[in-house]
């Protein structure tokens, strides 16, 4: 799922969201967390499916690459994390 580890960490940056914020939301350990965004970790489906729906919550959705578009990070309108981008 995460293509590259540089796609969760800014989505977890957009969100506001520290590493032991969205591990928590989560339900998965700091260091699991730690090993994905570094690389040195293919998570299992269940663990991005957490993920996911954790970012999903703040109003941050990650967009997988298909052919009309790459990899990306949207922040959903009326989103906390919108709010966040906008002080």
């Amino acid at each position: 799922m995460f293509r590259s580890a540089r796609i969760l960490v800014a989505a977890r940056a957009l969100a506001g969201m520290s590493q032991a914020d969205l591990a928590s939301a989560a339900g998965i350990a700091v260091s699991v967390l730690q090993a994905i965004e570094q690389g040195r970790s293919d998570p299992r489906l269940s663990t991005v499916i957490a993920l996911v729906d954790a970012l999903k919550q703040r109003g941050v959705e990650i967009i997988p690459e298909s052919d009309r578009n790459a990899w990306g990070v949207v922040v959903t309108k009326g989103s906390e994390a919108e709010k966040l981008g906008s002080k």
